[in-house]
C-alpha cells in the first residue's frame, strides 16, 4: 500500500501457541517474523504494520515467545503497540482472549508497527461488543496517516503453493510436518 509516497506493508498473522519450554515452537514462532521482514516484499517497503494472534501476553516475563517477540521488535526497530480499553470500558476489560472453557483472559492479540509509525498512532483498543463467535475480542488499530494514493496489489505471498480457502486438515499437517524436518 502507498500512503502519499511512503509503502506500507500490512500482515494479519495467526502465530503458534505460547510456550515456556518448547525451542522447537519458538523456532516457529521466530522463523515467521523473519519470512516477513527478509521477504523480498520488504526491500521495497517503509514501514511494516504486524497484527493478530501473537499468542503471547507481554505480562509473561518467562514466555520464549515474549522473549522473541521483544528481541524481533529491538532488531527491526518495531514497537508493540500498547492496547488501551473501549470508550466505556475500564483497566480489567483490556483483555483480548478469553477461555470459553475456565474463562480465564489475556491480552495475546496485538500490533506491532515500524517505529518510525511511533508518531502516527492515535489509539490501539480493544472491544468486547457485539456478535461475536470467537474467543478472541476485537482489537483495533488507528493510524493518522493522509492517504493519496491508490491501495495497490503487490500479490499475496504464499510459501506453500496451497490457496488458503481450499486449506484442509491434511494440507495443515502437511505444513507442520514440513516445519518439524526444517528443525530435526
Amino acid at each position: 500500500m502507498k500512503l502519499q509516497g511512503i509503502s506500507l506493508l500490512l500482515c494479519c498473522v495467526y502465530m503458534p501457541c505460547d510456550t515456556m519450554y518448547d525451542i522447537h515452537n519458538d523456532e516457529m514462532y521466530n522463523m515467521v517474523f523473519n519470512d516477513i521482514v527478509n521477504s523480498n516484499i520488504c526491500n521495497d517497503v517503509d514501514h511494516i504494520v504486524i497484527g493478530g494472534d501473537l499468542n503471547t501476553d507481554m505480562s509473561r516475563v518467562r514466555s520464549l515467545h515474549t522473549k522473541s517477540l521483544l528481541h524481533i521488535c529491538e532488531r527491526e526497530n518495531m514497537i508493540c503497540v500498547p492496547i488501551q480499553c473501549a470508550a466505556n470500558g475500564s483497566e480489567s476489560d483490556i483483555y483480548t482472549y478469553e477461555s470459553k472453557s475456565n474463562g480465564s483472559r489475556s491480552c495475546i492479540d496485538h500490533f506491532i508497527v515500524s517505529d518510525g509509525l511511533s508518531n502516527s498512532i492515535e489509539r490501539c483498543f480493544v472491544s468486547h461488543d457485539g456478535d461475536n463467535l470467537s474467543d478472541h475480542s476485537f482489537v483495533t488499530l488507528s493510524l493518522a496517516l493522509n492517504v493519496e494514493y491508490d491501495i495497490i496489489d503487490v500479490g499475496r505471498v504464499n510459501y506453500y503453493g496451497i490457496e488458503p480457502q481450499m486449506l484442509k486438515f491434511t494440507d495443515i499437517e502437511t505444513i507442520w510436518t514440513g516445519y518439524c524436518q526444517k528443525f530435526n
